[in-house]
C-alpha cells in the first residue's frame, strides 16, 4: 500500500468513525471479475484503494466497490460498481467511455473518463449533474485521478461536517 492510503486513513480519523463506513478489502478475483464485467481496467490508484477498502461511504459520498462473488456478505448494492454501471451502459444517452465510481447524497455522479487515460494509467474523475441525464449531460473535471478525487471529497466533507458527522452550522453572513 502506498503512503496515500495510510494518509487517507489518518485524515478520516477526523470523523472519529461517525459517518464513515468503508468496506473490507476486495480480493484479486473480485477485481478481475469487475474489470471483465465493466470491459475496462480500473486505474492503479482505484485498484489500490479497493484492495484496502472495497468502497463504502464517507458522510454523504458513496464510493463504489467491486462485488465479491461467492462471498455471503458482499458489498451493499448501492455501492456495487458493476451493478451501477451496467444499468447506465445500456442507456443510449450515456457515454460509453464513462464508468461511475461514486455518487454524492444528492443523486449526482462521479465518473472515470476512460478516453483520457494518463501515462500512469489513471483516469480523470468527472462530476456529472444527475438533472441533465438523458439530454445534454452536464459534466466537469473534478479531479485528475482517483486519489485526487478521494482527497477532494474528504476535504469537502471536513469543511461541511463536524467530527461527530453532523452538518456544521452556516457561518454568519457566509454560506458554505
Amino acid at each position: 500500500m502506498s503512503g496515500f492510503v495510510t494518509d487517507l486513513e489518518k485524515r478520516l480519523q477526523y470523523f472519529k468513525g461517525r459517518g464513515v463506513d468503508l468496506q473490507h478489502p476486495a480480493s484479486e478475483e473480485a477485481l478481475v471479475y469487475a474489470e471483465t464485467a465493466l470491459s475496462c481496467n480500473l486505474s492503479p490508484q482505484h485498484s489500490e484503494f479497493l484492495r484496502k477498502f472495497n468502497g463504502g461511504r464517507i458522510i454523504e459520498i458513496h464510493l463504489f466497490g467491486v462485488p465479491m462473488p461467492g462471498i455471503r456478505r458482499g458489498i451493499p448494492n448501492q455501492v456495487d460498481i458493476v451493478a451501477r454501471n451496467i444499468e447506465f451502459l445500456s442507456k443510449e444517452w450515456w457515454p460509453k467511455s464513462w464508468r461511475r465510481i461514486g455518487n454524492d447524497g444528492f443523486g449526482n455522479y462521479f465518473v472515470s473518463d476512460l478516453n483520457r487515460r494518463s501515462e500512469a494509467g489513471e483516469y480523470p474523475v468527472l462530476f456529472v449533474d444527475h438533472e441533465t441525464l438523458g439530454g445534454d449531460i452536464s459534466a466537469f473535471d473534478f479531479a485528475p485521478d482517483y486519489f485526487g478525487f478521494l482527497e477532494k471529497v474528504i476535504d469537502e466533507m471536513i469543511q461541511l461536517y463536524t467530527p461527530d458527522g453532523r452538518l456544521k452550522p452556516k457561518s454568519r453572513g457566509r454560506g458554505l
